[in-house]
């Protein structure tokens, strides 16, 4: 005998399924846009790496998380990673782009 979901274990699972897409969705727009940065890289320009979290994550209305800001913040680190640089303490307040020449 076969056990069917309840509505709220359908509808938990669901909302799981959508996080981690959009998760997923965020994660690709990171690697896209850090491949583009690549592409167009000029010597010693890495200005660019500043306006990535601002086209991953548009407008000022969070989606995901409380705030817009935590979702920028997270989008940063997820660059830093992506470029290869080391991940940083909390506490650490710099630009994106330090370390990366």
């Amino acid at each position: 005998i076969r056990r069917s979901r309840g509505t709220k274990e359908s509808l938990i699972a669901a909302r799981q399924s959508l996080h981690k897409r959009q998760v997923n969705d965020i994660r690709k727009r990171v690697f896209a846009e850090v491949a583009k940065l690549s592409y167009d890289y000029k010597d010693g320009d890495v200005s660019q790496m500043e306006h990535i979290p601002y086209r991953v994550i548009p407008g000022e209305v969070s989606t995901y998380r409380e705030s817009v800001f935590l979702e920028r913040a997270i989008v940063k680190e997820r660059i830093r990673l992506a470029m290869g640089l080391p991940l940083r303490d909390v506490s650490e307040h710099a630009p994106v782009s330090e370390g990366a020449l």
